[in-house]
């Protein structure tokens, strides 16, 4: 299971078994696995922000991270795709 940011802070390292969580990277369906967890975990932070925010927060700064996650996010589908097509655009 992936590492939130805060347990990974916490912790005081980004290792990448850490982050991971001893994901064997060589299974056929680890990619798509991890990057369907990751949409979740990115998922469920936008609505905590969004509660946040409602109440009168101050979001900004957890509001750009969320978007960089997203952008991150978006070049993994990207990724995904092409290695589905086998290379190609």
């Amino acid at each position: 299971m992936i590492m939130t940011l805060i347990e990974a802070q916490a912790g005081g390292g980004w290792t990448r078994e850490r982050f991971m969580g001893g994901a064997d990277e060589t299974e056929p369906d680890a990619l798509e696995r991890l990057a369907a967890e990751a949409a979740r975990l990115h998922r469920a932070q936008i609505a905590r922000l969004l509660r946040l925010r409602a109440r009168g927060a101050d979001t900004a700064r957890a509001a750009l991270v969320l978007w960089a996650l997203g952008d991150c996010l978006d070049g993994l589908r990207g990724h995904q795709r092409r290695l589905a097509t086998g290379g190609a655009p």
